[in-house]
């Protein structure tokens, strides 16, 4: 855990195995772990800011900038209303079936 633990504390670090690290690697190198929602999502809520005049390029907007509550508002009424209205947001399915998965990838 700690790689130069402090005097009078047994070092644990073991060297990191290089061939199983790579293996592990490639098991799940297909799967997104950012990715939470589908590209349908995504655009509709694009779409849902751009048509508001928001900005969509978030990276440049940081959370406790007026400008993200400004756009969150309007944002979350026009989903939801959307939601009210029989529209339906594609979500990602859970992660189950892991290994299954990992032995589809070989």
């Amino acid at each position: 855990m700690f790689k130069y633990p402090p005097k009078g504390v047994r070092n644990y670090a073991e060297n990191l195995d290089i061939d199983l690290f790579t293996e592990l690697q490639d098991q799940v190198a297909s799967w997104d772990h950012e990715t939470y929602q589908t590209e349908e999502t995504a655009q509709l809520c694009a779409r849902i800011l751009t048509e508001a005049g928001i900005l969509t390029r978030w990276e440049i907007i940081l959370y406790d900038d007026e400008s993200h509550k400004k756009a969150y508002l309007p944002f979350y009424k026009k989903l939801r209303k959307y939601v009210k209205n029989g529209g339906k947001l594609t979500t990602i399915p859970k992660s189950e079936g892991r290994r299954k998965w990992i032995n589809e990838q070989k």
